[in-house]
C-alpha cells in the first residue's frame, strides 16, 4: 500500500523530512513533528510506532534513489560497450540517485547541494 493511500501518513512525512534535516533525529520529538505535520500527537505512533521508525521510512525511501544496484540497473551498458562507456555508465550510475534528490523539493534535504553533472 503506498503512502498516497494514507493521506495522513504522507502528512507526516513530508513535515518530519525538513525537521530531521535541519535539527537531525536528536534535535527533535514526537511532539514536534506532530505540531509540524498539523496532526494529533497519537497519530504519529499509529502510522509509524516510533521516532526511529519515522526515521527509517523516510531513510527508506530516499536511500533507494542513490542504492548502488537500482543505479546499476538504471546504466545497463550493451555487452558490447566499450570499457570507455561501462566507466561512464558507473559515473552516470554513481551521480544520478544524489542529483535527483536535488531536483525533488523534498530529497534536496538529504544531499549537500552541489552542481550535478
Amino acid at each position: 500500500m503506498s503512502t498516497s493511500d494514507h493521506p495522513t501518513r504522507e502528512q507526516i512525512l513530508r513535515a518530519a523530512e525538513p525537521l530531521f534535516a535541519e535539527h537531525g533525529f536528536a534535535g527533535l520529538t514526537m511532539r514536534d513533528i506532530a505540531a509540524a505535520a498539523g496532526v494529533h500527537l497519537g497519530q504519529l505512533p499509529y502510522h509509524f510506532g516510533t521516532k526511529e521508525a519515522l526515521y527509517r521510512a523516510i531513510w527508506e525511501h530516499w536511500i533507494s534513489q542513490v542504492e548502488a544496484r537500482a543505479l546499476l540497473t538504471e546504466m545497463q551498458p550493451g555487452a558490447h560497450a566499450s570499457h570507455a562507456a561501462q566507466l561512464r555508465g558507473v559515473v552516470k550510475a554513481f551521480f544520478d540517485g544524489p542529483c535527483r534528490m536535488m531536483r525533488d523539493p523534498r530529497g534536496k534535504h538529504f544531499v549537500a547541494e552541489r552542481p550535478c553533472l
